[in-house]
């Protein structure tokens, strides 16, 4: 995202990586914890017991899964791992019952109200931070604008 800002391939964008171009801005614009999402109908209530009978489905989250799989290997040695580079593909894996993952809740709110996907609390594993940044070439009215606007949707999902 950030290069296509810096080579003003796009005039804004949103991402959940820090920018490494010198010449972007960007902004915090959101910041939420990561929870275990598992299928609505697992009878696994507990970290351990749907971590031990389903596969993890990882790399859905450009920034923390590295430090995450290091902490659930240590926990659960015995796990199943399932690479899933998409949020919308890994939310219908889960609903299918192939696995569970850590997601920001923001992505299955609407899942978990209408009741396809559930929260599970974490016993062990210590829930990881997403962030949302805005990338803009420069602040114009219409970049306020639009960070405001996201901004309070985001807030709304959490």
């Amino acid at each position: 995202m950030g290069k296509d800002i810096s080579d003003r391939r796009s005039d804004i964008g949103l991402t959940r990586m820090l920018p490494g171009q010198a010449d972007v801005l960007y902004e915090l614009i959101h910041k939420e914890k990561a929870v275990l999402v598992a299928p609505f109908s697992a009878e696994a209530r507990t970290e351990q017991e749907l971590l031990s009978s389903y596969r993890l489905l990882t790399n859905n989250h450009p920034v923390y899964w590295e430090d995450l799989l290091l902490q659930v290997k240590a926990c659960y040695p015995h796990i199943q791992l399932l690479p899933v580079t998409q949020v919308e593909i890994a939310k219908r894996f889960i609903e299918e019952g192939l696995g569970v993952s850590y997601l920001p809740f923001s992505m299955v709110k609407k899942e978990v109200e209408n009741q396809t996907l559930s929260v599970i609390s974490q016993q062990k594993i210590i829930r990881p931070s997403s962030h949302t940044y805005i990338v803009t070439k420069g602040e114009t009215e219409e970049t306020k604008q639009f960070k405001h606007f996201v901004a309070e949707i985001l807030t709304e999902t959490s």
